[in-house]
């Protein structure tokens, strides 16, 4: 499922880099780690808490030209695209529980990069 921010994420991200640093992967890292916290606590719905257990976040690439992490859940359960996407009231969370709180903070890690790496930048 492809987040709906994501692409204007990614498309700016090349622009800011040639070479990704270690700085900039690091700050992608946790960025993803903390967007990843926030869902699995403030939106995953929580009934058993087996669905909240599957939150990860994973490097998949990660070369000096290409970095790329993957939030997800889901891993090992089939029903967790269909809490994701279908709208239903839970007690506790909500659906689109990845997808609001990556789109929420897709900002702040532009700004976190321009922070954290305005050497490269220069």
């Amino acid at each position: 499922m492809a987040v709906k921010g994501a692409a204007l994420c990614t498309a700016n991200l090349k622009i800011l880099f040639n070479a990704i640093t270690d700085e900039a992967k690091d700050t992608t890292r946790e960025w993803a780690d903390d967007t990843m916290l926030i869902s699995r606590e403030n939106f995953c719905p929580v009934d058993k808490g087996v669905l909240k257990s599957t939150g990860k976040v994973k490097t998949v690439i990660g070369t000096d030209r290409e970095f790329k992490v993957e939030l997800s859940f889901g891993e090992g359960i089939d029903y967790a695209v269909y809490v994701h996407e279908i709208p239903k009231h839970h007690d506790h969370g909500q659906d689109q529980y990845l997808s609001t709180p990556f789109n929420l903070r897709q900002d702040s890690l532009i700004q976190d990069l321009k922070i954290r790496c305005q050497d490269v930048m220069k």
